[in-house]
């Protein structure tokens, strides 16, 4: 097996050294077309060329990589460390080294990775035609390794595959490792819940920031969102996830803009969502505004919902939404619900009432 290793990196060299030494990538490594920039009708941020110096960073990260790979069983500390150097070197030949090591069908999962960072950081492009000819199960276990690589080298690696045309479902996964890495990761997060095209990927990274550790300033970005956002999939998560973190929207202009944005909701199972947002709102800073709109338009709203909701599920969470911000009419709401004659619904209410 070593020796199958060893002859592989031989092979990757001595194409590399061929591709180098005519002053051109390897030949058909970068058949796929290239990324657009941007947000894509495929994807999200799509990666641009970065400026590249006309001299290297670090003019001796290629040459050492390759001298690593021609030893024909390198270290794999050494061998991580030397590609990790060429991603930060803005080595413009770059490409004809790193891409053969991101496509080696029997390639290391963590040097496939630490590969297709590197060629992300030189050449997004190029990152992105090799990424689209990667098997999914291929993917997937380099993301694994991406979320270990500190976030500040693996962005344009992120970018490169948001905006790669791959599968939605790789897409999500790529959204998961995200999550997962840092809070600086955030920021993309909340440009893919802007942006992308499609309002399931939008959805799934306004889910995903309510996963993370330390979303940073995120949720207060996404307050922006719903103002604008078309989808009432992706509306339902944004007003789900925002009342996660109620306590750190600031009052002002900006939850008076998610008050206005739940009170205009036509979609009931939408507007449910909304409610407990502006009840969370409500407790975490006694805003009297929000207050009396909830109390004139959004108790008795809730109250019906609670009894003539579409499902038992969307009348319990009206019961919910009405124990979640106090005041006397959501008390006088749930002591009348209380005596429902849907036993679950008067349960509900009598426990919100014993928790005020």
């Amino acid at each position: 097996m070593r020796n199958g290793i060893a002859a592989r990196h031989l092979a990757v060299a001595a194409c590399a050294s061929f591709a180098l030494a005519c002053g051109r990538e390897e030949p058909g490594v970068l058949a796929a077309p290239q990324a657009r920039s941007a947000v894509t009708d495929e994807g999200v941020a799509g990666a641009t060329a970065p400026a590249i110096a006309e001299r290297p960073a670090d003019p001796g990260a290629l040459g050492d990589l390759e001298a690593i790979l021609q030893t024909g069983a390198p270290e794999p500390d050494a061998l991580l460390t030397a590609i990790a150097r060429v991603g930060e070197s803005g080595d413009r030949r770059a490409p004809a080294l790193l891409t053969p090591l991101v496509l080696d069908p029997a390639g290391d999962d963590a040097v496939r990775a630490r590969a297709a960072v590197a060629l992300a950081q030189v050449d997004p492009r190029a990152a992105t035609a090799a990424l689209q000819r990667l098997d999914p199960w291929v993917l997937s276990a380099a993301l694994d390794h991406v979320r270990g690589i500190p976030f500040s080298d693996s962005e344009p690696f992120f970018r490169a595959l948001l905006g790669a045309p791959i599968s939605q479902d790789a897409k999500r996964e790529a959204i998961a490792a995200l999550a997962d890495s840092s809070t600086e990761a955030a920021s993309l997060l909340v440009e893919v819940a802007s942006r992308a095209p499609d309002p399931a990927l939008r959805a799934t990274a306004v889910d995903a920031i309510a996963f993370m550790p330390d979303a940073g300033e995120a949720p207060i970005a996404l307050a922006t969102l719903p103002a604008h956002e078309r989808a009432p999939e992706v509306r339902a998560s944004l007003y789900r996830v925002l009342t996660h973190y109620a306590g750190a929207l600031p009052p002002g202009p900006g939850s008076d803009a998610l008050l206005r944005s739940v009170l205009a909701e036509r979609d009931p199972a939408v507007r449910l969502e909304g409610c407990a947002l502006v009840a969370e709102l409500v407790r975490a800073h006694d805003d009297a505004k929000a207050r009396e709109s909830f109390e004139r338009v959004l108790v008795p709203w809730l109250a019906r919902e609670a009894v003539r909701g579409a499902s038992r599920p969307a009348r319990l969470r009206a019961v919910a939404a009405l124990g979640l911000a106090g005041g006397a009419p959501a008390a006088e709401a749930l002591a009348k619900l209380a005596d429902s004659r849907e036993p679950e619904v008067a349960d509900a209410a009598r426990t919100a009432l014993a928790s005020r």
